[in-house]
């Protein structure tokens, strides 16, 4: 089975594996700015933080899907998300997903960094 690293750290942002209880607060005040991004997600948006948790949760106790929060150097705090999902190792597939940013980092640098 593949291992994905708990953290990487790019020249704007800082991809950490999702840890619910740490994460939900910033990355639902993120979602909070922007609710267009949910347009196209199979989730979202949360009704409250508790939701975001419980998703999150889930996500962090995947076997298949591989999610990081991202952090921006530049404002100190988590403002999105992006992973690695629909992991098949015997057919060697993976696929970027679950990628979204709040508006404040939208058309900037973090989408390019988080890749």
């Amino acid at each position: 089975m593949m291992q994905f690293q708990s953290a990487l750290m790019g020249l704007y942002c800082t991809l950490q594996s999702v840890v619910a209880e740490q994460h939900t607060e910033s990355l639902f005040r993120a979602a909070q700015e922007d609710e267009s991004i949910w347009t196209y997600m199979p989730y979202g948006p949360f009704a409250g933080p508790v939701y975001m948790q419980h998703w999150l949760q889930q996500m962090q106790e995947s076997k298949t899907d591989f999610v990081y929060a991202v952090k921006s150097h530049k404002r100190g705090t988590y403002v999105g998300m992006c992973g690695c999902l629909a992991y098949v190792p015997e057919h060697c597939r993976i696929e970027i997903g679950h990628v979204w940013y709040g508006r404040s980092v939208q058309n900037t640098n973090t989408n390019t960094n988080t890749k």
